[in-house]
């Protein structure tokens, strides 16, 4: 909800270059463990070697080993040779940024039919060469572990996020690709996927204020930068009021011990644990005092005053770009060019998936409050399913039925990573005639060797 897309030519996909990285995420092995290339060789695919490869972590590390170079000099995040450094990036973002601006100049001074029959292919270039870093640094911004990428990508992000939002709101672009459009000369001699770009990106202009006034429109460009800059900070500061919650051994009744051994802290109030990570879900979960679990459950989603003011603010501020865009609300600007095409629309969705889904959320509220009723057995409990009841009884409910199934799950075992990459690459290859294969990566790709 938070991130806005590419907005510039949203026609156009950002294409896939010869080879890229399967991107590292903290903490989960099997999406790191390899680049993948895309190869149009004809080829039989090595489909176990591509599913060991993310499903084995002695396989892994075997063929890392045997692949990896360990001559070559270190390379930048992804073989990007700007991101050997956190401030690469800042350079990476303003080349692109010179090179964006060649192809808006190329568009804007584009007289001949030979030239403007060019004018999508290169929005799409100027497309792609945006989405290339804004992607790329939103990834790194969020998920790498040195505050110096961190910061380095955030600020490679909002340069560019600006400049693309400039872009949507500069009358030349938008000029030219309706005369080009317009012109039989021009227009009638581009394929039809070329057409349905030009008339998708002239919706996205037209959702850019560039209508308006000089006023109006440089509004919008600081506005759309100004819903970046709280987005990124609410997702950034989002944490609970309150860190860490007292609660008494007897409260804990329930919590595997192991779980409490190393995240928990002894004071005069009790047992100290804290109200976010796999700590505080985990007692959630498995902690058999409502009380308990209420006072937890509060503490975890309770947020301080000025993180509740910072959402409001967001909020203000994209009702005030749509209004600005001639929209009556946020939602409805964002959605006319989606499959729902309006507010109303997603309601009625969400509305029929809840009557659809009631009978059957239904019997499971009435099959773990018949749960929490045994529980009870004299003891003072709610005579209803409250939300700090969910998880635990799930858990619980879950339990139950495993213990009385003959039959073990196997089904989990054909949806490891390794069979949906594998799956994915014979999709692919049948219906694109590409293929993956993994490779090592180099030197400095990734900042996690697993």
């Amino acid at each position: 909800m938070l991130k806005p897309s590419c907005r510039l030519l949203r026609a156009s996909t950002c294409r896939i270059p010869q080879q890229f990285s399967t991107l590292p995420r903290p903490g989960r092995r099997g999406l790191v463990v390899a680049s993948t290339a895309l190869h149009t060789s004809p080829q039989k695919p090595n489909d176990d070697c591509l599913r060991d490869v993310f499903d084995s972590q002695d396989f892994w590390r075997d063929f890392r080993n045997t692949h990896r170079s360990t001559t070559s000099p270190p390379k930048g995040l992804f073989q990007n040779r700007y991101l050997t450094k956190p401030e690469g990036f800042i350079d990476f973002a303003r080349t692109t940024a010179k090179t964006c601006q060649r192809l808006v100049t190329r568009v804007v001074e584009s007289s001949t039919v030979q030239e403007q029959r060019l004018i999508p292919k290169i929005l799409d270039r100027l497309s792609d060469s945006l989405c290339r870093v804004l992607d790329m640094a939103d990834f790194v911004r969020s998920t790498h572990p040195d505050v110096g990428f961190q910061e380095s990508s955030s600020e490679a992000w909002s340069m560019l996020y600006e400049f693309m939002n400039v872009l949507n709101t500069t009358p030349e672009l938008k000029i030219r690709l309706e005369n080009a459009l317009d012109d039989p000369n021009v227009g009638a001699a581009w394929t039809e996927e070329e057409k349905m770009v030009a008339r998708i990106l002239l919706k996205d202009f037209s959702r850019s204020a560039i209508d308006e006034d000089d006023e109006k429109r440089q509004a919008f460009v600081e506005l759309s930068t100004r819903i970046s800059q709280l987005g990124t900070q609410f997702i950034r500061e989002m944490r609970p009021e309150t860190f860490r919650i007292a609660l008494s051994s007897r409260q804990l009744k329930g919590v595997d011990p192991l779980v409490l051994q190393n995240a928990s802290r002894r004071h005069l109030a009790g047992i100290s644990i804290p109200t976010t990570g796999p700590v505080a879900f985990t007692a959630l979960r498995s902690m058999k005092d409502e009380t308990a679990r209420r006072d937890l459950y509060i503490a975890m989603k309770t947020s301080p005053k000025a993180q509740i003011n910072l959402l409001h603010n967001f909020l203000r501020t994209r009702a005030t770009v749509a209004n600005l865009a001639g929209y009556r609300s946020y939602a409805e600007m964002n959605l006319t060019d989606k499959l729902a095409k309006t507010p109303t629309a997603v309601n009625s969705f969400l509305e029929a998936l809840s009557r659809d889904n009631k009978g059957v959320v239904q019997q499971e509220m009435d099959e773990m409050l018949a749960l929490k009723k045994l529980d009870a057995d004299g003891n003072e409990l709610s005579t209803r399913i409250e939300a700090w009841d969910r998880d635990y009884y799930q858990t619980r409910l879950a339990d139950k039925n495993r213990s009385r199934s003959r039959r073990p799950d196997f089904m989990s075992a054909y949806f490891s990573l390794g069979t949906v990459m594998q799956g994915l690459s014979r999709l692919f290859t049948n219906l694109y005639g590409v293929r993956f294969v993994p490779i090592a990566p180099a030197p400095g790709e990734t900042w996690n060797p697993d």
